[in-house]
C-alpha cells in the first residue's frame, strides 16, 4: 500500500487510548483524509469510551484483536513507552504499517534489540 499512489483513505487502528491520540492524532489522521477504524486499550470500557467520543467503529481490549482486523491497514502505537517495542514488532509482523509515538526511549540498549527483527521483515 502506497498512500500517495491512491486516493483511497488509509484505515488506521490505534493501540492505546492516550491523551496524545485523543488530543492530536485522531484529528491529524482525519485531516490527512484517512480514517480511524479501531481503537485498542487494555480496558474495553476505556476503548469503548474513546471510540464513542471520536466516532470510531470498533473498540477492542487487546492488541491481537486490533492486529487481526483486516480493516486495519496502519497502526499508531500510543501506549506507554515500555510496551512500544513489542507492539511495533507485532504490528509489523502482522503486515501493518506502523507509526509509534516514541518508539526509541532511553536506555538505548533495551530498544536496539528489536530493530533487528523489524529490519528482517523488509
Amino acid at each position: 500500500m502506497n498512500p500517495q499512489a491512491t486516493s483511497e483513505p488509509v484505515r488506521w487502528g490505534f493501540i492505546g487510548a492516550s491523551t496524545i491520540a485523543h488530543e492530536h492524532m485522531v484529528a491529524a489522521v482525519r485531516a490527512a483524509g484517512h480514517e480511524v477504524v479501531c481503537i485498542a486499550s487494555g480496558s474495553l470500557e476505556r476503548a469503548q469510551q474513546f471510540a464513542a467520543e471520536h466516532h470510531i467503529a470498533r473498540a477492542v481490549d487487546s492488541v491481537e484483536a486490533l492486529l487481526s482486523d483486516p480493516a486495519v491497514q496502519a497502526v499508531y502505537v500510543s501506549s506507554t513507552n515500555e510496551r512500544h517495542g513489542g507492539q511495533v514488532l507485532a504490528a509489523a509482523a502482522a503486515g501493518k504499517h506502523v507509526l509509534a509515538r516514541s518508539p526509541l526511549q532511553r536506555p538505548w540498549p533495551r530498544h536496539c534489540a528489536w530493530w533487528r527483527p523489524v529490519t528482517a521483515l523488509e
